[in-house]
């Protein structure tokens, strides 16, 4: 093997098999050359011979290259001479000249594609020039046509193992193109941004590192060999789709078959062609958005309450983390919180309630109903609105002779300042004298009597702010009439001692102005005061 290199390679078949043009559709016409050794060889241990045991006296030919215009063409045709320099060469499609050879078209089709996918991984793939490779080249195409019933059969090549590294190098080849990247044309889910949301794809076939990228805009990805993680950043695409290209550089077109009348038929390979694998990447998001509504009205707030401004933690199921605080707004919707990863559940909370209202520790719960849809949970908050209530107890104030007096009779209202429609009263107190507006929703209230008991007079508006849940406002009203309130003691004289501990009931007083008792003192209806009558005690009081 030592004069390989000097060693001029051809196929020479003794045996010629005339063949004819018809039927071809040639497109061009080409020359053939080959380096044709000197001589015939006969020693049955030379690799680079064809033996051809039913036809001595002849041991076998030689395989030598072959070229047409320039082009490395491979031996299709069993047992005919190849002749130098033919020029009656016409250039047929490869998967057309295996259907005049008894193939039908698919078989046809499928052997010219597998013809070219082994020429292309063969002689002259990774640089890789040797005549050793050419001659395993040639024999993997006599493989694959006898495969197919074709007149080729490896028993008529002699010393196969000699050149078996370099088949199995070509046949190497070609099982890793024809594996498929085996998470190709699949449809990737991304359930949020960023890369704790991101997926690693392996391909388990171990053919993805020969790939090399295509189309990965729209979306991120890193590659580690034959894995690919993805993930998807804020500004990505919703929906991309990847590719990724295993390129060969040998390909330029279908194969061709060089077919002559008068010399040895041959192929002219077209390559292996690009394979591309694809896949489909889909970002899956939610959003949140809710409603807030008094737990007692729905829309319409409260007194001076109002339901703007609430705020609602979100928070991530599955890191225990907020992830965003919802806003009430004017129209009682909050804004909207995207963008959410829906590989967890969420929890509303509230974090601050609106002016008014009191904090509802109850929370709402996020789930997804379509996770490969679209994802727009909305829902509906409360909270109950801050009440009080105003106690009024009206009394005629003490005097150096008696106790305080309870007034019953009297009623009041409340009005809320900020919206005077909105108006409260009490009950008309009755012997406790306790007038009692209830259930005041927080707010400002201008509180009035509207009923007087008529030994007492009309009490001043007064304002009240309710402001504390569940609380009662005191205010007890003393009537200003106290002041002219008068007691007599009516009492039996002793000429000698003067008074005495006699007692005298049923006496009566007139109440005068003046020290001359000439201008009687009037009530408020214009009737002049009469203290009376005494009792059993001798007192009167006004």
């Amino acid at each position: 093997m030592g004069a390989k290199n000097k060693i001029k390679l051809f196929l020479v078949f003794l045996l010629g098999i005339v063949m004819t043009l018809g039927g071809f559709s040639s497109v061009n016409a080409g020359t053939l050359y080959e380096e044709r050794p000197y001589g015939i060889v006969m020693d049955p241990a030379s690799p680079w011979r064809v033996y051809i045991a039913d036809h001595p006296p002849y041991y076998g030919a030689l395989f030598s290259p072959m070229w047409m215009d320039g082009n490395l063409v491979y031996c299709i045709q069993s047992r005919r001479e190849s002749i130098n320099g033919a020029s009656d060469y016409y250039r047929q499609d490869l998967a057309e000249y295996l259907r005049t050879q008894g193939l039908d078209w698919n078989t046809s089709e499928a052997v010219a594609n597998e013809l070219g996918i082994i020429a292309g991984f063969g002689y002259g793939y990774a640089g890789d020039t040797s005549n050793e490779m050419m001659w395993a080249t040639q024999i993997r195409v006599w493989q694959t046509l006898g495969y197919y019933g074709l007149p080729f059969n490896s028993s008529q090549i002699s010393q196969i193992d000699s050149i078996q590294s370099k088949i199995d190098i070509i046949n190497d080849r070609i099982n890793n193109y024809n594996k498929n990247v085996n998470f190709g044309t699949s449809v990737v889910t991304l359930t949020g941004y960023g890369q704790e949301n991101g997926v690693w794809l392996t391909d388990s076939s171990g053919v993805f590192s020969q790939y090399t990228d295509t189309q990965t805009s729209g979306i991120h990805t890193q590659r580690s060999g034959n894995r690919l993680f993805i993930w998807a950043e804020k500004g990505d695409n919703e929906n991309t789709n990847l590719s990724y290209t295993l390129v060969t550089g040998t390909y330029t077109g279908r194969s061709s078959a060089w077919v002559s009348p008068t010399s040895q038929n041959t192929f002219q390979s077209g390559g292996a062609p690009n394979k591309t694998t694809s896949l489909r990447v889909e970002l899956r998001t939610g959003s949140v958005q809710i409603n807030k509504v008094d737990e007692e009205t729905g829309n319409v707030a409260q007194g001076d309450a109002t339901l703007v401004g609430a705020q609602y933690s979100l928070i991530s199921d599955k890191t225990g983390s907020e992830v965003g605080v919802l806003t009430i707004g004017e129209n009682l919707k909050s804004n909207v919180i995207e963008n959410l990863p829906i590989d967890t559940t969420y929890t509303i909370v509230e974090k601050a309630e609106p002016k008014g209202y009191n904090y509802n520790p109850e929370t709402k719960k996020v789930e997804w109903a379509n996770p490969n849809g679209v994802n727009e949970w909305t829902g509906t908050v409360s909270d109950r609105v801050k009440k009080g209530d105003i106690k009024i107890v009206k009394t005629l104030g003490a005097t150096d002779y008696d106790e305080e007096i309870i007034l019953k009779g009297a009623q009041f209202k409340a009005t809320l300042i900020s919206d005077e429609s909105k108006v409260y009263y009490s009950n008309v107190s009755g012997e406790d004298g306790v007038c009692l507006i209830e259930d005041l929703p927080y707010g400002n209230y201008r509180v009035e009597e509207t009923i007087t008991p008529s030994e007492a007079y009309t009490v001043d508006p007064f304002e009240v702010f309710v402001e504390e849940d569940q609380k009662t406002y005191n205010f007890p009203k003393v009537d200003p009439s106290k002041e002219m309130r008068i007691a007599v003691e009516k009492v039996l004289l002793d000429e000698t001692v003067g008074k005495t501990d006699a007692k005298v009931s049923g006496a009566y007083f007139t109440v005068y102005t003046d020290e001359n008792a000439t201008q009687e003192y009037l009530d408020k209806n214009g009737n002049p005061v009469i203290i009376g009558p005494t009792d059993n005690t001798g007192y009167a009081i006004s």
